[in-house]
C-alpha cells in the first residue's frame, strides 16, 4: 500500500513539474511576443509561503492567466522578469483554459 502511494505522489509531482515547465515556456514564449508577462508573488498569507510562487500572462484578448509554482521548480524562474500587474481576482478552475485554446489565444488564433 504504501509502495502504490509513493509512485502515486511521484507521478502528482512529476505531472507538476512538467506543467510548471510548460507554464514557464509559455510565459517566456508571452514575453517575446512582447505581452505582459512575469512572476510575482501571491500575496494571499494564508498560502504557505513556499507556494505563493506565481507565473502571470495577459493574452491578447485581456485574459489574464497564472499559475502557482512548486518550490521544487523556482529554478524555472530564474530567467523570468517582474510581473508588472497585479492577478485579476479570477480562477482558472472557475474559468478553465484548456492548454490548446491557451496556446491559440496567446497566438491571436481563433479556434472554432
Amino acid at each position: 500500500m504504501m509502495k502504490a502511494l509513493k509512485e502515486a505522489r511521484a507521478r502528482t509531482e512529476r505531472a507538476y513539474s512538467e506543467r510548471n515547465f510548460a507554464a514557464a515556456i509559455i510565459v517566456t514564449l508571452a514575453l517575446k511576443m512582447g505581452l505582459k508577462a512575469g512572476q510575482g508573488l501571491d500575496d494571499n498569507e494564508g498560502w504557505d509561503s513556499e507556494w505563493r510562487h506565481v507565473l502571470y500572462v495577459e493574452l491578447p484578448d485581456g485574459t489574464q492567466v497564472s499559475w502557482h509554482i512548486a518550490p521544487a521548480d523556482l529554478v524555472l524562474l530564474l530567467p523570468i522578469p517582474a510581473y508588472e500587474g497585479v492577478w485579476d481576482g479570477k480562477f482558472m478552475s472557475r474559468d478553465p483554459v484548456s492548454g490548446a485554446s491557451l496556446i491559440a489565444k496567446l497566438l491571436g488564433v481563433e479556434v472554432k
